[in-house]
């Protein structure tokens, strides 16, 4: 349904002689080191899965630490005498401005993007610090189109010298002997029958007498012409009151008893949405559903259907959320739960919904309910 963020692309490379063991102590420590910053979001970078070619990284709130925003990868390859390392996003929260909770006015901003940033800098200062002579490429900005075209914002280990664009030189003037004179416009030519035309000499035009004054006016009649009478016309005296007006055709439905009623035309076959549950059972979203370890209805909607959601974890609070279908859409609207509701769109982009803002949904968007993920189905 989407595309992935432009910064996702964003990540670095690395080529070194040392160890993988080195250049992984190098990470947990450029974790440590990256933790945001006031202005974007304070945060911090943990290590929630590592094996011997591949460390798996996950960006926190810096209070909520259960709160996730971003996970991504360091793979490792190891080649005789030198070691490879490149990072890379596997899965990130975005969030968007909007008007009225689903109106966007501004782009989708990657929340933990600055943080990032900040471990990939580190991880890469401290391999050259440690190895002068390793290859260190780091991909910031938007993609390039052409691979061989750096990327906007993009640094690598060892930049080349920046030159001015030096313009052209002007043409040089022409010599004195080259200036030439503008022909004259030469006439149009025109065909042998036009040019025939025009070579006769105008003719004069014709004189016609005025007419006599008595004359101007209405014409009456013609010189040998006699005009038939027509025959006399009987004209039936209006009737009182108002013309009732009397159909021109016959009735487009003559066995069409009541004209005045209208009735509705139908919808045509509505997508029926439901929810698919992680155990593969799925809920039928027919009218407004409220969902929660144990929900009741709001005020607002009292008599919605309420689906309790059996979650181990507790990480959705009683009454989560409510979900409801119009417009063809799944809106999703957070009743001020604890964890939160996720979106996540078929490409892999995630949005926080705002508590009390519909948050509409489409064909195969996974909705997190706290840690408790479902699927939308349509058919």
């Amino acid at each position: 349904m989407g595309k992935p963020h432009k910064y996702a692309w964003n990540g670095v490379d690395i080529e070194t002689t040392l160890s993988i063991e080195q250049v992984a102590n190098m990470a947990q420590r450029a974790a440590q080191e990256s933790t945001g910053d006031l202005l974007k979001g304070k945060q911090r970078v943990v290590t929630t899965r590592s094996g011997d070619r591949q460390i798996e990284f996950r960006i926190n709130d810096y209070l909520i630490s259960f709160s996730k925003l971003m996970v991504f990868f360091l793979d490792f390859e190891e080649r005789p005498g030198a070691t490879f390392a490149s990072t890379r996003i596997e899965w990130y929260l975005t969030n968007q401005q909007t008007v009225g909770g689903f109106i966007p006015v501004s782009t989708k901003r990657m929340v933990a993007h600055h943080t990032y940033l900040q471990f990939v800098r580190n991880l890469g200062d401290q391999v050259r610090a440690a190895d002068p002579s390793a290859r260190v490429h780091l991909r910031e900005g938007t993609e390039p189109a052409d691979p061989g075209t750096p990327a906007a914002g993009n640094e690598t280990s060892s930049p080349g010298p920046m030159y001015a664009a030096v313009p052209p030189p002007p043409p040089p003037p022409p010599a004195p002997g080259d200036q030439r004179v503008p022909e004259p416009p030469r006439p149009p030519a025109y065909s042998p029958s036009i040019q025939a035309a025009v070579a006769l000499p105008s003719m004069p035009p014709e004189t016609v007498p005025p007419a006599p004054a008595a004359l101007l006016g209405m014409v009456t009649g013609v010189p040998g012409y006699t005009r038939s009478p027509e025959p006399p016309t009987t004209s039936s005296p209006a009737p009182s009151g108002t013309a009732r007006q009397e159909p021109v055709g016959p009735p487009v439905h003559p066995d069409d008893d009541d004209v005045e009623a209208t009735r509705r035309a139908g919808t045509g076959n509505a997508v029926r949405w439901a929810m698919e549950l992680p155990d593969g059972r799925t809920i039928e979203i027919r009218k407004t559903t409220v969902v929660g370890r144990n929900p009741s209805p709001p005020a607002d909607a009292p008599g919605a259907v309420t689906v309790s959601l059996a979650d181990d974890t507790k990480s959705v609070s009683k009454t989560h959320a409510m979900v409801q279908v119009r417009d063809a859409l799944v809106w999703i609207t957070d009743l001020h739960s604890t964890n939160g509701t996720v979106l996540t769109n078929p490409a892999g982009e995630s949005l926080a919904t705002h508590a009390g803002n519909p948050t509409p949904a489409g064909e195969g968007w996974q909705v997190a309910f706290g840690d408790f993920a479902v699927k939308l189905k349509g058919n």
